[in-house]
């Protein structure tokens, strides 16, 4: 410490001068003489008040001014921060992203999406058709035997029924014809045998009508002529008696109300027409069929009279 006051020191306030000179953009060799020699008090007090009259320059966004000891090599810029202001974090660059991928054309879309559809669903296997005869002869034959035989198990069957059955399997007209007649001459085939058996069955099984059981018959493959001596066992009234037993059955438990009514009729000829419906999906003709409608409605009003 110096005589000057308790407060100054010459050496560091000269240099503080100095740089304050700097930054005003004054001569600090016009300031001062040649050999400097320690300032007086008055004229050192005099500058300093000069120098802090001075105005501070306007601080830059994004680095900090540069002053005359801070230029060249090792001056590091960086942002300025008020007093009593807490400092931020610059945010993050954002990583470059790559360019949005070309939507595909609407057909690309359709087929790709389809093509997603078709592998997300399970696929049905095919079942395979029946497997040929064997090519030797008499292997072909004794395998058509036994086609039939197993046929024959399960049940009676025409003989177009059976040759539907040799034909998938691929054998030719003659032995399709050999194997059948040998089956017929054992009556192990016998068409009219079946035509019997299944018009009993049909008809008192299934209520059908004479029609119905000839239209099965023909699909069957069964001659018109086997067919027709077969249907001559349905007589008219056990034809009409099987359609009252079937309308009968389907109105047991129900309830037609009188027809004293816009309402009550329009609720009877509905059940009128699912009656007759019915019926005609059994084969029987429309005129029959509406005289055993009508016949069990009156006995259905009757009881509930």
């Amino acid at each position: 410490m110096s005589g000057h006051g308790a407060g100054f020191d010459d050496s560091r306030d000269s240099e503080v001068a100095r740089l304050w000179l700097d930054l005003a953009g004054l001569d600090p060799a016009a300031a001062s003489p040649a050999e400097p020699a320690p300032p007086e008090p008055a004229a050192l007090s005099a500058l300093l008040t000069r120098a802090s009259d001075l105005p501070s320059p306007a601080p830059t966004t994004g680095g900090v001014t540069p002053l005359p000891w801070t230029s060249g090599a090792g001056t590091v810029p960086g942002p300025t921060t008020a007093p009593g202001t807490k400092k931020r974090r610059a945010p993050k660059a954002a990583a470059p992203s790559s360019p949005p991928a070309p939507e595909p054309e609407p057909s690309v879309v359709g087929r790709s999406a389809e093509a997603s559809d078709e592998a997300a669903r399970p696929r049905r296997r095919r079942r395979p058709g029946p497997a040929p005869l064997p090519e030797d002869p008499r292997e072909r034959a004794e395998a058509a035997r036994e086609v039939v035989l197993r046929q024959l198990a399960m049940g009676p069957r025409s003989r177009g029924q059976l040759e539907r059955k040799l034909a998938e399997r691929e054998a030719e007209p003659e032995l399709i014809e050999q194997v059948l007649d040998r089956f017929e001459e054992v009556r192990l085939v016998d068409d009219a045998a079946f035509a019997e058996v299944w018009v009993r069955s049909r008809h008192r099984g299934r209520g059908l009508s004479r029609r119905a059981i000839g239209r099965e018959l023909h699909e069957k493959g069964v001659d018109r002529d086997v067919a027709e001596e077969a249907l001559e066992a349905i007589e008219p009234e056990d034809e009409r008696a099987a359609a009252l037993e079937l309308a009968r059955r389907r109105m047991r438990g129900k309830t037609v109300p009188p027809a004293d009514s816009p309402e009550n009729r329009a609720e009877r000829d509905k059940v009128v027409r699912r009656l007759v419906g019915m019926l005609g999906r059994k084969g029987y003709a429309p005129g029959l069929a509406f005289g055993v409608v009508t016949e069990v409605l009156g006995e259905h009003e009757a009881d509930a009279s």
